[in-house]
C-alpha cells in the first residue's frame, strides 16, 4: 500500500478485519494539519496489497483520534469503537461508538459516547478499547494511566446495550507496579 497521501506520520495501533469479503485494516495516523486521524483500508487478501480509501475515516478537528476497533453484530451492523485524544489537550479523554456501513469503509451515524476518563487510578486516560459481548451484555476493556507510565492499567466497564450507559469496575484488573 505505501505511505496514504492524507497522512504523514505516526501510524500505530492497526487492526484488520474480515468484513464481507474483504479485509479491513483500521490505523491511526497523523495529518498534515497535526491531527490524529483514524484511516480505513483494505483487501482482497489478509496480506495485501491493500487500498486506503484516500482520506482519514475519521477526524476531530480539535483533538485526535486513536485507537479503533470495531464491533460488528450477527444481523450486520457494524460500529467503530475509539478513543478522543483530550488527554493530550488537558481535556477529559472518552471512548465512543459509530456505526459504520455495512462494509466497513465509511461513518453512518452519529457518535456515541461510551465512557470517559472518570476514576483516580485511570490517571486522566482511558483508551484502547476492546468489547466482548457475553451472554448479553458488553465488557469494554481499556487500558489507562498511560502505557509508558508505572500506574498503567487494564480496566473493564460492562453494560446491557451496546451503546451504554457502561458501568466502569472501580479497581483495575491489571496494573503494573
Amino acid at each position: 500500500m505505501g505511505k496514504p497521501e492524507w497522512a504523514v506520520q505516526n501510524f500505530w495501533a492497526p487492526e484488520i478485519h474480515i468484513i464481507g469479503h474483504s479485509y479491513v485494516a483500521y490505523y491511526t495516523a497523523r495529518d498534515s494539519s497535526g491531527h490524529l486521524c483514524i484511516g480505513v483500508a483494505y483487501s482482497e487478501h489478509p496480506l495485501g496489497p491493500y487500498i486506503d480509501k484516500g482520506a482519514p475515516l475519521l477526524r476531530n478537528a480539535t483533538e485526535g483520534v486513536i485507537d479503533a476497533t470495531i464491533q460488528k453484530f450477527s444481523n450486520g451492523t457494524i460500529y467503530l469503537v475509539y478513543k478522543v485524544d483530550g488527554n493530550a489537550h488537558g481535556k477529559p479523554t472518552e471512548i465512543y461508538a459509530i456505526q459504520l456501513t455495512n462494509d466497513g469503509k465509511s461513518l453512518s451515524g452519529p457518535h456515541h459516547l461510551l465512557f470517559r476518563d472518570s476514576l483516580a487510578w485511570e490517571h486522566g486516560i482511558v483508551e484502547a478499547p476492546w468489547v466482548i459481548e457475553q451472554d448479553g451484555e458488553f465488557f469494554v476493556f481499556y487500558s489507562s494511566c498511560g502505557y509508558a507510565n508505572t500506574c498503567y492499567s487494564v480496566g473493564v466497564a460492562k453494560s446491557k446495550n451496546f451503546l451504554g450507559p457502561y458501568e466502569k469496575h472501580p479497581t483495575p484488573i491489571l496494573h503494573t507496579r
